[in-house]
């Protein structure tokens, strides 16, 4: 897992995507929180600001639990059945 992060306008987005494509990174999981507020402002265009930021972050906290809890199941599914 590699986590970019930084302040808003730092270029967070422009550099991983320019940095995973020179490596030959294609077809990776990315959660975006700014590209996920936009889509839930679309969804929801009345809602605060405040608001959907949250929801992204709280949309985002469940997908990565959710992929750890994913690889954690494939890692032990690695070494079943148990060796004896």
């Amino acid at each position: 897992m590699w986590l970019i992060a930084g302040p808003n306008g730092a270029g967070k987005s422009s550099f991983t995507d320019q940095f995973l494509d020179d490596l030959g990174y294609r077809g990776l999981i990315r959660l975006n929180a700014d590209e996920r507020t936009v889509e839930l402002r679309q969804r929801s265009p009345d809602a605060a600001q405040s608001e959907l930021n949250l929801r992204a972050a709280i949309e985002i906290d469940q997908e990565v639990e959710e992929l750890r809890r994913a690889a954690c199941a494939k890692t032990r599914s690695a070494h079943w059945p148990p060796p004896t």
